[in-house]
């Protein structure tokens, strides 16, 4: 099959839409049409077609409809379900058919609808032979059993392809116009139709080498890896292709999607401004934080609530968000962000200067001040506002602001605390991530406890609010800190959405729609390799 398609020819149909992040990447990538948005969320649908007015949206169930009700696109790409494939789903994908004395038996519809969702990527393929076929889902849908099934029945229509993984992190450079501040691992699988020419989908971030300046990094993958996502606990690293010397390639940090003139209040002001008081874990997540990044900026993420006390924080200046979900779970604790939604027994708090750990749908990161930003989801994790936030996941907002130094706090899974110069944690569909300043460090409410430099990147925002920014000067009082959620404009700014992107509904219906959301700069950087492939 030859590769005639004209530029301004190229055609894309977006399915679970949701609120748009892929469409907002795909759009980028000039001579581009995305011809049809479908989701079956009405609120997301509007959401969709209040900022990409030109595709032709359909609010429906993917399932329950035809292909032949419309018109075959060139690139097909879709976000099936992934709840019930991810970490966030709680539940194991390994041996699914094997009884567990233990366990009770129950049969869970939902899971099984939410996992057939597969399946219409292939309904769609077969009917309308689409020249490049991009599926999104977490790295763990490798473990879903008809995993290699489902490929083999992509193979029998034609098609060859090749899994990429990739933390979004990452993706970003001259031609690509979005960025996430925000640690978030995905797999693409990319179909391309035998005949066609194979898109180049070698993915080399720039990173700069002691030995060798900056250079085009490669991944390496670490022998008889199981975990596909990126780290040194994960399944690979980036290396210098010449020295092969382990490098960390260029991100934005978690301080890039605060906006610190939203007011904070003291924690020992909380009851007078009819506040809840903070649990006692919280509390333990921020006391560490301040141990770990004194007055510097991190973020919580408090995700999961039980767990170890050895919150990853991270630090807001120079790490990024852990992912974020669909819940609130990140808080900013001046200097650092910690993770609200994490288990007790594994906080993560990080530095401003790291990536936002993932942002899920609920709220979970904070802020605190001294900083970090805790998770509230999971195991608990704090980063810097320098490390990029964790993943934007859908269960609320799982990230904080304190201030007393500065830190956001994720407040999902293991809670986590992220400087303010990190990356913000995953960005989920609820308010997961709080703001807190000391030296900020953000922590996350989920997953293991961590604190980062407000300095890291966020953890990965989930849907919940899960990371947290806090922040103090000197060694401060921990009353004397000032502590805030992430909100879902800084979740989404983790996600990669643009000032200007209008997300509809209330809080939580805003972050579920953020934490479900794929960024638009890996989609970006996908639909711009397959177009090179086409013309």
């Amino acid at each position: 099959m030859s590769n005639l398609i004209h530029p301004s020819d190229i055609t894309l149909s977006d399915d679970f839409c949701g609120c748009g992040g892929s469409t907002q990447g795909a759009k980028q990538v000039k001579g581009v049409r995305v011809k049809y948005a479908r989701n079956h969320w009405k609120l997301a649908v509007d959401s969709h077609n209040t900022n990409h007015p030109d595709t032709d949206h359909d609010c429906v169930n993917i399932s329950e409809t035809h292909p032949a009700r419309y018109e075959r696109t060139n690139i097909y790409i879709a976000s099936p379900e992934c709840t019930y494939h991810s970490q966030a789903g709680g539940r194991k994908t390994k041996n699914l058919a094997q009884t567990d004395l233990f366990s009770p038996q129950v049969f869970d519809e939902k899971a099984v609808k939410s996992r057939a969702t597969m399946w219409d990527v292939v309904t769609f393929a077969e009917y309308h032979r689409h020249d490049v076929v991009i599926i999104e889902n977490v790295v763990r849908v490798r473990a879903w059993p008809l995993f290699d099934t489902w490929l083999k029945a992509m193979h029998k229509l034609g098609y060859l392809h090749e899994c990429v993984y990739m933390n979004a992190m990452f993706a970003h450079g001259p031609d690509i116009v979005h960025y996430a501040p925000q640690s978030r691992d995905r797999i693409y699988i990319v179909f391309w139709r035998k005949g066609n020419k194979k898109p180049n989908l070698r993915f080399t971030p720039k990173a700069p080498c002691i030995r060798c300046g900056v250079v085009e990094a490669v991944q390496s993958w670490k022998p008889g890896c199981i975990d596909k996502t990126y780290g040194p606990k994960g399944g690979y690293v980036y290396r210098c292709p010449n020295c092969y010397q382990e490098v960390l390639p260029y991100y934005y940090a978690a301080v890039n999607c605060l906006d610190l003139s939203i007011p904070m209040v003291k924690i020992g002001d909380r009851v007078a401004n009819k506040m809840a008081p903070l649990s006692p874990n919280t509390i333990a997540r921020i006391e560490y934080g301040l141990k770990k990044y004194g007055l510097r900026p991190t973020i919580l993420d408090q995700r999961n609530q039980h767990g170890s006390l050895g919150s990853r924080i991270r630090g807001a200046e120079t790490e990024v968000l852990n992912a974020q979900t669909t819940g609130f779970s990140s808080y900013l604790f001046a200097p650092f962000l910690f993770n609200m939604s994490h288990t007790k027994s594994a906080h993560k708090a990080y530095g401003l200067d790291e990536a936002l750990f993932t942002q899920t749908t609920q709220q979970s990161a904070g802020l605190a001040m001294p900083g970090f930003m805790p998770i509230h989801r999971g195991k608990s994790l704090t980063h810097q506002l320098t490390d990029p936030l964790s993943t934007v996941s859908a269960g609320g907002i799982h990230s904080s602001i304190v201030l007393a130094p500065s830190a956001i706090l994720t407040m999902r899974g293991s809670r986590s605390l992220d400087g303010i110069t990190d990356p913000l944690a995953a960005q989920t569909t609820s308010i997961q991530n709080w703001l807190m300043s000391a030296t900020p460090f953000l922590t996350p409410y989920h997953g293991v406890n961590n604190a980062r430099l407000a300095t890291d990147p966020v953890s990965t925002i989930p849907t919940k609010d899960s990371v947290s920014l806090v922040e103090a000067h000197n060694q401060p009082d921990i009353n004397e800190c000032y502590f805030r959620m992430l909100q879902p404009k800084e979740t989404a700014k983790a996600q990669g959405f643009p000032d200007d992107y209008v997300i509809l509904g209330n809080k939580e219906d805003q972050q579920i729609q953020i934490g479900n959301a794929n960024p638009p700069s890996t989609m970006e950087w996908l639909v711009g390799r397959a177009v090179e492939s086409l013309l």
